[in-house]
C-alpha cells in the first residue's frame, strides 16, 4: 500500500507540473526563479538563520564596550584579511554592548553574506629556503600591480573588481590570501598566467590551495617536529598536509622525521581523498585510518596506569562533522537548508567524537576542538559538555601565540538557548549555576 500510494503522489506531482504555465520556465542558459533564490543571499530565506542568531545574541558579542553613538566597526570588518587586535587592552563586557553595535554587527554579517570568499594558500615549509624565496617573489611578481576584472558576485552580478596585490596572513608562515575568489581567478584571462602557475606548484607539492579559516586550527595546535598528532577528521587533507608539513622537518643529527600524524576519517571513499592530498608531501611521518572518530581504539598500554598518565598523542585535532552553516559564502544553499533541529541532532556526534579526542590526547597535550558552523550548540556547548564531563581533568586555555601574531578573535558565548525547528525554547543555558561551572573548569 506505501509502493502504490507513493506511485500516485508521484504521478499527481507530475500532471500538476505538466498543466502548469510552460512558458514560466526559463530558457536555455537562464536561471530558474527557483535557482536564484540558491544563488542570492539577500532574497533567500535567510531571515530563519539570521533571526536565530540574534536571539542567541551572537551579533554584537563580544565587541568593546561603546557608547551608543558610536560608529566603531570590529577591527576585521574593512578586510577579509585578519590584522592585529587591541582585544587584549580592552574589557569585555556584556551589559554595555549598545543597540547600535548589535545593528551594526548584523549588517556586516549580512553584507558579507554577499561577497565573494577570497582564495588563499600557502607555501610548503619543507620547500629548500631559496625555494621559498623564489616563490615569494613570484607571488609578489604576479600580484604586485593592480588591475581590475570582471567579478560574478553572489547575486549573479557582474562587477569590475580591482585586484590588489597578496597580502600574508600573519598568523601562518608562508600563507597569502588575495582579493578574489577561486572562480575568478579561474575564468579570468588577465590572471590565466597566475592560475597556471598555482596549478603546477600545486601539483608538484609547493603550495598547497587552502582556505584561510581552514589554517587556523592547526596554527592553534603550535605543532612540533618531533610531536605525534592525531587528526580524528581528516578528509578531504588540506589541514592534515599543514600539520604533515611540520611533523616531516628532519631535526638535525636524524636522517627521517621522529614525529608521526594519524589521519582519520570514517568514510573510505574521502579516505581517498585524503591520501590524494597528502601524497603531494611525500612524507613517510603519515598513517592513514578508516574508523569512526568517536570510537577510535585506545591501545591498552596506553590507557590509565592508575597514576594519572594515559594517552597516545601530544596534539589531536578535532575538526568535527557539523551543519556547515559558516559556509555561506562559498555555499549559498545552507540558507534554504539550515534548520535548527540539524544543529541539536549533531551535538551528541560533535561531543562523543571530542571526548575520544581526549581520552587519545596526553596529559599535558593539547585538543583543538573545531567546527565550520556558527551555531553555540555545536561550539560553546560542546566544549562546555566535554569540560563538565571532564570533571577538571582538562583546562580551557586561550591561543595566545595565535594572538600575538595578529589573529582577530572575540569571546565565547556564556548563555544561549535551544531552539527546535517551530522557534520554541527547549532549554536556556546561561544562569549563574552553569556560568560558575564555566568558571570552575
Amino acid at each position: 500500500k506505501m509502493g502504490k500510494g507513493w506511485k500516485n503522489q508521484k504521478r499527481k506531482r507530475r500532471e500538476q507540473s505538466s498543466d502548469g504555465d510552460k512558458s514560466s520556465k526559463p530558457k536555455s542558459g537562464q536561471r530558474s526563479s527557483d535557482w536564484s533564490r540558491f544563488t542570492k543571499p539577500k532574497e533567500m530565506r535567510s531571515d530563519k538563520m539570521i533571526a536565530y542568531y540574534s536571539s542567541q545574541g551572537i551579533f554584537g558579542w563580544g565587541l568593546p564596550s561603546t557608547t551608543a553613538n558610536s560608529s566603531n566597526t570590529p577591527s576585521s570588518a574593512a578586510s577579509d584579511t585578519p590584522t592585529a587586535s587591541t582585544a587584549n587592552t580592552t574589557t569585555y563586557k556584556t551589559s554595555s554592548i549598545q543597540t547600535s553595535d548589535r545593528s551594526l554587527d548584523r549588517s556586516l554579517f549580512c553584507d558579507y553574506t554577499t561577497r565573494t570568499l577570497n582564495a588563499s594558500f600557502r607555501v610548503t615549509s619543507l620547500s629548500p629556503q631559496h625555494f621559498q624565496d623564489q616563490f615569494h617573489s613570484q607571488i609578489q611578481s604576479f600580484t604586485s600591480g593592480s588591475t581590475t576584472v570582471p567579478v560574478v558576485a553572489s547575486d549573479g552580478t557582474v562587477s569590475p573588481t580591482v585586484v590588489s596585490p597578496a597580502r600574508r596572513i600573519p598568523f601562518v608562515p608562508g600563507a597569502y590570501q588575495l582579493s578574489v575568489d577561486r572562480n575568478t581567478i579561474r575564468k579570468s584571462p588577465r590572471l590565466k598566467e597566475f592560475h597556471e602557475w598555482l596549478k603546477v606548484q600545486t601539483d608538484v607539492g609547493h603550495i598547497t590551495r587552502q582556505e584561510t579559516v581552514s589554517m587556523v586550527p592547526p596554527a592553534a595546535l603550535s605543532v612540533l617536529p618531533h610531536h605525534s598528532v592525531l587528526d580524528m577528521c581528516a578528509a578531504p587533507g588540506s589541514k592534515t598536509t599543514q600539520l604533515l608539513e611540520t611533523i616531516s622537518q628532519i631535526p638535525p643529527g636524524s636522517s627521517e622525521p621522529v614525529g608521526c600524524v594519524v589521519a582519520n576519517d570514517a568514510d573510505t571513499r574521502r579516505a581517498h581523498m585524503l591520501v590524494h592530498q597528502c601524497k603531494r608531501i611525500n612524507s613517510p611521518a603519515l598513517l592513514v585510518t578508516t574508523h569512526p572518530g568517536q570510537e577510535f581504539p585506545m591501545p591498552p598500554s596506553y590507557r590509565n596506569d592508575g597514576e594519572g598518565n594515559e594517552g597516545v598523542f601530544d596534539r589531536v585535532l578535532c575538526d568535527v562533522p557539523c551543519t556547515g552553516d559558516g559556509t555561506v559564502r562559498k555555499n549559498p544553499t545552507i540558507f534554504k537548508t539550515w534548520n535548527a533541529n540539524s544543529q541539536n541532532n549533531i551535538h551528541s556526534l560533535q561531543v562523543a567524537i571530542a571526548m575520544r579526542g581526549v581520552r587519545l590526547c596526553k596529559v599535558g597535550g593539547l585538543l583543538c576542538y573545531s567546527t565550520c558552523s556558527m551555531s553555540p550548540a555545536e561550539d560553546e556547548a560542546a566544549v562546555c559538555s566535554i569540560l563538565r564531563q571532564c570533571d577538571g581533568a582538562v583546562e580551557l586555555v586561550e591561543c595566545e601565540e595565535l594572538r600575538d601574531k595578529g589573529f582577530v578573535g572575540r569571546p565565547g558565548l556564556t548563555e544561549w538557548r535551544v531552539f527546535d525547528d517551530n522557534k520554541a525554547t527547549l532549554k536556556h543555558f546561561g544562569d549563574d549555576r552553569w556560568r560558575e561551572a564555566g568558571r570552575k573548569k
